[in-house]
Formats: structure tokens, sequence, C-alpha cells
């Protein structure tokens, strides 16, 4: 039973845990969409959500020292990651979502492990070991195992996932560095917090802001 209790298999399971998150994500995000119309709308709304859980855990735990201890040059990390990270890749995740299928969107936002893996050589110096490049090779031999690519296109809606999905990817090796000496709570209501704060003011300037009114009871369930 030690063996289940070392760092492997701890970020092992916080990385199954999140992928199971993420699998469900995409097919009830297209659901949603269809109730709520405007992709930039709900994906504010949801952000919003996110960043006040987040918020309430960064002052719980008490992490406002740790905010006014960072140095310029962490806090401009910071400011990157909610910019590249949680603003501009979710609106153009969502809105291409509505233009494709989940299934599309999902095995395009898969590739995402490889985009990582391509700049984690060079910026962060890290080395893909036969170990990673199997299981990237898994990811993409599941899919073609359980339904194939039937169905699969690649068009404008495509193409924003794949846009977004280089965002993260980005904001992935950002992240990377920051944690080194930012807490995973502070660098997460960062990223959504002022991410959210970005696409509200979208949403303002493009008056798209007043669709809050209109989203029915269904579509905030």
């Amino acid at each position: 039973m030690t063996l289940f209790r070392t760092p492997f298999f701890s970020v092992l399971a916080l990385a199954l845990t999140a992928a199971c998150f993420s699998g469900v994500n995409n097919f009830l995000t297209k659901s949603a969409l269809s109730v709520i119309g405007d992709p930039i709308l709900f994906t504010t709304l949801k952000n919003v959500v996110v960043a006040v859980v987040l918020a309430g855990f960064f002052l719980v735990w008490k992490k406002r020292e740790e905010l006014r201890g960072l140095s310029r040059a962490d806090l401009a990390k910071l400011a990157a990651i909610g910019v590249i990270g949680g603003s501009i890749p979710f609106a153009l995740f969502f809105t291409g979502l509505s233009m494709t299928s989940a299934l599309s969107g999902a095995l395009i936002h898969k590739t995402l492990v490889l985009w990582i893996a391509l700049l984690a050589l060079p910026f962060l110096g890290e080395r893909l070991s036969l170990l990673s490049g199997l299981g990237i090779a898994l990811v993409f031999g599941a899919n073609a195992f359980i339904g194939g690519f039937k169905g699969v296109t690649f068009g404008s809606g495509e193409l924003l996932i794949l846009a977004a999905t280089l965002f993260w990817a980005t904001e992935q090796v950002i992240a990377k560095k920051v944690l080194a000496q930012v807490s995973a709570v502070t660098v997460a209501s960062a990223r959504m917090v002022l991410g959210s704060l970005l696409l509200i003011g979208f949403l303002a300037v493009t008056g798209r802001l007043s669709g809050i009114a209109e989203v029915t009871l269904l579509g905030w369930g």
C-alpha cells in the first residue's frame, strides 16, 4: 500500500481526476451551449462561478500575504496566465465548440499534451521519455479504437479550438515556471479572476452583457 502513497501515484490520481472532468466537460458544455446560445456569455458566466469559488479558497487559506510578496516578474507571469489561459482561449474554444461537434472539439483539445511536449523541450528543458511518448500515442490510439475519427471535420470551428489549445499549451509552460515559487491556489485564482474580468469587459464593450438577464433557469442549472 505504501507504493500508492508515493508522489508519482499522487500526481497520477490528480491527472486522472482532471481527465475525467475534462472528458465529461466537452459533452456537457455542448448541451449547455444549445440552451444559452451565446458561447462567450456562457463561458464568462461559467468562469465567474469558478472564480468566486477559487477566490473563496484564496481568502480562507490566507494567500493574500503571498500575493503581496511576489516580485513584479511573478505578477507579470500571473497576468499573462490570466490573459493567455483564463480569457482568450475560453472565448475561442467555446465559440469553436458552438460551431462543431463535441467529438471534434474533444479530439482537438486532447492534442494539448502534444503541444506541451513540444514546448517543454526548448522552454523548460524537459525531455520526452519513452513512457510519455507511449502515453501520447495511447491517447490518440484510444480514440481511434473506440470510435475512430468518423464524422470529425476541420473547419472554422475546429481552427478556433486548435488556437485555444495552443494558447493553453503556452499557458502551461508559463504556469510550470510560476508554480516553482507560487502556490497552486494563487495561480488558479489569478487565472480565473483576471480572465473572468477580461471576459466581462469584452461582453460590456460588445454590448452583450445584457444577455445575462435572458438566461433561463435551465441555463443557470
